[in-house]
């Protein structure tokens, strides 16, 4: 005897980020992030630097590019949402180490040149 059966759909899978940094990031220079996904069957990406920018608007490229201004630590967020199913979202952290950009041989840094300006030779 034959019976028919009857096949659920499954879970939606699983939704993940990666987000990596393609080169170092120094203030006052860009910097590029890659990021990648699975589980999406139209992927779209946003990112938030936090360095108090504004959240990127969401879009289907992968590669984002940011220069910070002032030397530091900063969290970086990667956010993937599946434009086929909008709530299911994702996040990833990345701790990003902004270096101060190194001075060009023969200029002073501002601060250091108003400094200078201010010495009194005796």
């Amino acid at each position: 005897m034959t019976q028919p059966l009857t096949v659920a759909p499954g879970l939606p899978p699983c939704l993940t980020v990666c987000v990596v940094a393609t080169c170092a990031a120094v203030a006052g220079q860009p910097a590029t992030f890659t990021v990648s996904s699975t589980g999406a069957t139209s992927p779209i990406y946003a990112m938030l630097y936090g360095d108090s920018t504004p959240e990127t608007p969401w879009h289907t490229g992968m590669v984002f590019s940011h220069t910070s201004t002032t030397a530091g630590t900063y969290t970086l967020c990667a956010s993937v949402m599946d434009a086929a199913q909008p709530a299911t979202e994702t996040d990833a952290a990345l701790s990003v180490v902004v270096a101060a950009a190194t001075p060009t041989p023969g200029h002073l840094p501002a601060d250091l040149a108003a400094a200078l300006d201010t010495i009194v030779v005796r």
